[in-house]
């Protein structure tokens, strides 16, 4: 998903070349590449904003130990 998520081609190459390694799509279109893109995207955004609020919560947390 890192390699999908990084690629600024204009077509989404990469994209490409990862959906048809991983799930076998060889006829993927450049639209089609461009929600994949966006897909990875929401994902690690996703992903960042649950490790923050952990991070966040391990500290107030520990906060509260030392009170």
């Amino acid at each position: 998903m890192a390699t999908m998520h990084q690629d600024t081609s204009e077509d989404h190459e990469v994209v490409g070349e990862k959906l048809e390694e991983i799930f076998e799509i060889t006829d993927s279109t450049a639209m089609g590449r461009e929600v994949v893109v966006e897909v990875c995207h929401i994902v690690a955004e996703r992903g960042a904003r649950i490790v923050g609020a952990g991070i966040v919560a391990c500290g107030d947390t520990k906060q509260a130990w030392k009170n």
